[in-house]
């Protein structure tokens, strides 16, 4: 798989023709998912289907019961549940299953835009979300070098903000090695475009993954240290960011997989 060159975050051409595919899947489930957070009348109604859920007294074998199914009213049951039981320490086990059976979905595209519906539709803070960790290296699994730029159409796409977070934490620990030669660049000038917008909690995360990508010179350059005029310093900053744009012209051709 061979990535476009390019800089910018925003790609509408390259979106269509990756969705396209999954598009009829992902509409079939938010048809019949119904709505993800509680309204007053279920509320008020302690019969209520979203009461009843929420009070599920055993939430792990709730979730059991439907794991490996993919129908769209089991995935819309999943992605409720893992909203109402936000609260319930006790259910923190029973929603990492969930997760991992809304990802386990054959069609990638389908998997992901449940969960982050699921996420999205969590008011907890990501600061105080214990599914924070589980979130992000579960999301992370799942981008290499064939998925990649799934990933970095659904980061353009998203403008819910707990949603988003996830998915640009999760594009920071993807492994270098599970990304092809040509990915690589992409993925830290991506994160360069980004860099400005982040949240100062946001840019630890992409610092360690700059690093990981393009040398220790690009972070120190987005932090504005080594920028005196003249300098050595300043000169190995400048030379590396013209590195990376080298590539990102002339993409490195992808190795073939040894045998």
């Amino acid at each position: 798989m061979t990535e476009r060159p390019g800089r910018r975050l925003f790609r509408p051409v390259l979106v269509v023709p990756v969705l396209a595919l999954g598009a009829a899947a992902v509409l079939g489930w938010r048809l019949t998912r119904g709505p993800a957070s509680v309204s007053q009348d279920e509320e008020a109604g302690s019969s209520s289907p979203a009461a009843v859920l929420r009070r599920m007294p055993d939430p792990s074998s709730y979730v059991s019961a439907r794991a490996g199914k993919e129908d769209p009213t089991t995935f819309g049951e999943l992605v409720k549940a893992y909203d109402l039981w936000a609260s319930r320490s006790d259910a923190l086990e029973a929603r990492r299953e969930i997760v991992t059976a809304l990802l386990a979905h054959p069609d990638l595209r389908v998997g992901m835009e449940a969960l982050m519906t699921a996420v999205a539709a969590d008011q907890t803070p990501k600061a105080m979300d214990p599914m924070w960790p589980t979130l992000v290296q579960a999301v992370a699994s799942r981008w290499d070098a064939v998925t990649f730029s799934f990933g970095r159409d659904m980061v353009a796409l998203e403008d819910r903000p707990k949603a988003k977070d996830l998915l640009i934490d999760s594009l920071t620990e993807v492994k270098p090695e599970k990304l092809a030669d040509s990915q690589k660049p992409l993925l830290a000038s991506d994160l360069i475009d980004m860099y400005p917008s982040l949240r100062p909690d946001q840019k630890p995360g992409v610092d360690k993954a700059l690093q990981a990508l393009a040398g220790p010179d690009i972070v120190k350059i987005l932090h504005g240290q080594g920028l005196t005029e003249g300098s050595n310093e300043l000169q190995m900053v400048v030379d590396k960011k013209q590195a990376v744009e080298n590539v990102l012209k002339h993409p490195v051709p992808d190795k073939p997989a040894e045998e």
